[in-house]
């Protein structure tokens, strides 16, 4: 069992199937030991769930907090429930952030996005989820924008859709995740990868529309990034 919270600091993380934090739990003892994921679910009622991170010694790399939630296995369908959960003073890795040479521009609705953070970073596996690349970036305003896609990905254009791996997701404020957004047209075009130096380069236009509300739509074009990820 574990945790991948692309962010950082001493708060709450949600955990969601449109989610970029991710909370993963697999048992080698069951006949079937593919992993569930907090991610894999197609609807809120099969996966999710919190971490709450409650401190953090970033000199020894040591994190506490508690967690819960469900996790989903999309092939079976199967889901595990996790409760009540807690760690002390446990160990911890990062990922790379943003570097001098990471390049990303986009206009929302017609307005350039203007970058506060920046990260490309890469998930564990969850069988039949493959290893997916995830770039993040937040604005001043706190509204974040994804873009997720297979590791594995060539250079080429690939249609991007909620429903399947190459897929986008706006979350124009992040205290109410019932104004999510997610892609459901676009497109994503791969220019160049080197997986020796892990930097890739592509573009993209896709609209997002809200979930709770189709009437509710943005718009992104002219997207363009050069990133190294991690």
């Amino acid at each position: 069992m574990g945790f991948v919270l692309i962010d950082s600091g001493a708060k709450r993380y949600i955990l969601s199937n449109v989610s970029n934090h991710i909370g993963y739990y697999q048992d080698s003892v069951l006949s079937n030991p593919a992993g569930y994921a907090t991610n894999a679910g197609a609807y809120p009622t099969e996966a999710g769930g919190e971490v709450v991170i409650t401190s953090i010694d970033t000199a020894r790399k040591r994190i506490s907090g508690t967690f819960s939630f469900k996790a989903y296995r999309s092939f079976d369908p199967k889901q595990v429930t996790i409760t009540e959960g807690v760690f002390t003073d446990i160990s911890y890795s990062t990922g790379g952030t943003m570097n001098s040479s990471d390049t990303f521009r986009v206009k929302k609705d017609g307005v350039s996005w203007s970058v506060k953070t920046l990260s490309a970073t890469t998930n564990p596996p969850f069988p039949p989820i493959p290893e997916l690349i995830t770039i993040e970036t937040e604005n001043p305003q706190n509204q974040t924008l994804h873009i997720l896609f297979p590791k594995a990905i060539a250079p080429g254009t690939y249609n991007i859709s909620y429903l399947t791996d190459y897929h986008a997701q706006f979350i124009p404020d992040p205290n109410n995740m019932d104004f999510l957004q997610l892609a459901e047209t676009g497109t994503l075009t791969i220019l160049s990868k080197n997986p020796a130096t892990r930097r890739i380069r592509g573009t993209f236009s896709f609209e997002t529309r809200q979930l709770t509300n189709q009437s509710v739509k943005t718009n992104f074009t002219e997207g363009y990034f050069s990133m190294t990820y991690y």
